[in-house]
Formats: C-alpha cells, structure tokens, sequence
C-alpha cells in the first residue's frame, strides 16, 4: 500500500498543528499533470479570442458563466479597463497549439 511515487508523481506531505502537535496528518501523490495546469486560449469554444473559453477550461468551469462574469466585470468596472485586460490577455496567453509547440 505504500507504493513509491513514479517518476511522473510527487508527494506531498502536510499536517494540521494542534498545540504543537500534529492532529491530523495527510500524503497525498500527485501527478505533474495535477500539479501545474497550463492557462491556454481555447480554440475549440471561443467567442472572440478564447480567453473566456480558456479560463473556464482551465477552472473545469462552463464557459458561458464565465462570459457571464466578465460582462458584469466590464459594466462594474467600465467598458475601458475591461477591454485593455483583455486584449492584454489576448496578447499574453497562447493558443493550446502555441503552448504544445515550444
């Protein structure tokens, strides 16, 4: 039951002091694929650029709220600084084919 990690798995170790005793504590293995998501641009659910589209995959969140949450941002926030965000992320972030070729 105590199996090693392979090389694609890490583990990690915490614990939950309870004065100045461990109370609870936790070994978790964890694959590199779990540890780090790359934030990419969708290119399969895209409206405009697909930064929407990409946040929701990259969150396991439908897209479409996450559409919904911006447009209230962009009112909350004026048009302005919404818009220069996002053509920012539009510049910065890159497509999954971008990502998967460097």
């Amino acid at each position: 039951m105590n199996n090693p990690p392979t090389s694609t798995e890490r583990r990690i170790f915490f614990c939950l002091p309870f004065e100045e005793k461990p109370l609870f504590c936790y070994i978790a293995k964890v694959s590199e694929e779990q540890s780090m998501k790359k934030l990419y641009r969708s290119e399969a659910d895209k409206k405009i650029a697909g930064i929407c589209g990409g946040i929701g995959e990259h969150l396991d969140v439908d897209p479409t709220i996450v559409r919904l949450v911006a447009i209230v941002f962009a009112f909350a926030t004026g048009i302005l600084p919404f818009l220069i965000g996002y053509l920012v992320a539009w510049w910065i972030v890159p497509t999954k084919t971008e990502l998967e070729a460097h």
